[in-house]
């Protein structure tokens, strides 16, 4: 035990700046991964948390101010944001990875653009989006022809299945709920939710069902959709968290998080984001 150099102060209070100490890697000595979550979302913070943290895996949140009402204008308005948000997430630390947690934020500003922004200030730190992570998923799972369900409004719907379909998925059904102010979409219920997704799962002939954006308490309802439908369900913060899982070496299956956290799609390496130095 090493010995401690105490100083009498005069007043009766023992004082000593040298107290022994060690250190070791901290709560994310195996990858420190960053968020950029709208200022509006209620959930994503502690969807990720539940599914991707823990051995040594973290999140670390910076917060970018938002209108709270999802429009193509609001949407395109985060764009500037970004690189000034990525720099605020452990200033001097390395990054596993940066994701950003809007997905139709990304749709309307470019997924390359969002990804040069974080870059410009965090080189070659990879960045993931919920919209990339919903398409490496669905593939993951083998699902071709997808239902859709989001909160959004027809603007942003039409965009959200032009981007689907562009990358060569099929949208057989896409239901709203009509709620593009992330003040209210937080607060539907995921019984709600549970019954929309069986709605458009329902609705055609689909391989399986993608729930869009982060400010939907979806991730939690994903087991017990696929149970009723029997087919793969996923969304926004439930694919980014696979994704994230994976930037971060974890592979291994992940029990009752539905079958993209399970054996046959835990081990699937993500095939369209780029790594660190590409």
């Amino acid at each position: 035990m090493p010995v401690v150099a105490w100083q009498e102060s005069g007043d009766g209070c023992r004082y000593t700046g040298s107290l022994p100490h060690d250190l070791d890697g901290g709560i994310a000595w195996r990858a420190a991964l960053g968020l950029i979550a709208l200022g509006s979302d209620q959930v994503i913070e502690r969807d990720l948390r539940r599914l991707v943290c823990g051995d040594g895996v973290a999140v670390f949140t910076t917060r970018l101010a938002n209108e709270g009402v999802a429009t193509l204008g609001s949407l395109r308005a985060l764009e500037p944001g970004l690189a000034a948000a990525a720099a605020a997430i452990l200033p001097g630390e390395a990054l596993t990875a940066i994701a950003f947690g809007c997905t139709s934020g990304t749709i309307l500003i470019g997924e390359a653009r969002v990804r040069a922004r974080v870059q410009a200030v965090r080189p070659g730190v990879p960045v993931a989006t919920p919209i990339e992570a919903a398409r490496a998923a669905l593939a993951a799972l083998g699902v071709r022809r997808v239902a859709v369900l989001s909160p959004y409004l027809p603007a942003i719907n039409r965009r959200l299945r032009a981007d689907l379909e562009r990358h060569g998925l099929r949208v057989a059904a896409l239901g709203s709920l009509a709620e593009a102010d992330d003040r209210r979409a937080c607060r539907i219920t995921p019984d709600s939710l549970l019954r929309a997704t069986l709605a458009v799962g329902r609705a055609a002939p689909a391989d399986g069902v993608f729930v869009s954006c982060t400010s939907l308490r979806a991730a939690e309802i994903v087991t017990a959709a696929e149970d009723e439908l029997g087919m793969p369900v996923t969304t926004s913060n439930h694919a980014l968290a696979w994704m994230l899982r994976r930037l971060a070496g974890v592979g291994a299956p992940c029990a009752g998080q539905g079958r993209l956290f399970a054996e046959r799609a835990a081990g699937r390496a993500v095939g369209e984001l780029p790594r660190r130095g590409d």
